[in-house]
């Protein structure tokens, strides 16, 4: 069987950096807003005829705008833009629903930190 993750986070930042930039490590000087990619975990629930995984991938928000205001934006503009279904090589995405959805204020006073935790189930085809 072969994992989902990588083809799972490549459709996700795909569709993202449309809209914010997307990073798996910050940059040196990056600006805000902008999206981290956090803990995926991976369930398998094959069967002897279809193999299938459930996919359990963070999406971390950063933005250093005073209030909630642009976090709330950009999680907004994210749940949007997965609602269409994504596309993968070699798999089928059947069902994404974002699981959960926090919004922190970080130590520093300043930045503020949204999560989404999005649920993909796939099929490999």
């Amino acid at each position: 069987m072969r994992t989902a993750l990588l083809p799972l986070q490549k459709a996700i930042y795909d569709r993202l950096k449309k809209i914010y930039p997307v990073y798996d490590e910050v940059p040196q000087g990056a600006q805000f807003p902008y999206i981290t990619f956090g803990a995926d975990m991976m369930h398998d629930w094959s069967t002897k005829l279809k193999r299938g995984q459930t996919i359990q991938m963070d999406l971390h928000l950063w933005s250093q705008y005073r209030g909630i205001k642009e976090i709330g934006q950009m999680i907004d503009d994210i749940v949007l833009a997965l609602d269409t279904p994504l596309i993968l090589l070699n798999f089928s995405v059947g069902i994404t629903n974002i699981k959960l959805i926090s919004l922190l204020r970080d130590p520093d006073g300043i930045t503020r930190h949204g999560v989404l935790e999005i649920e993909a189930n796939i099929l490999e085809v």
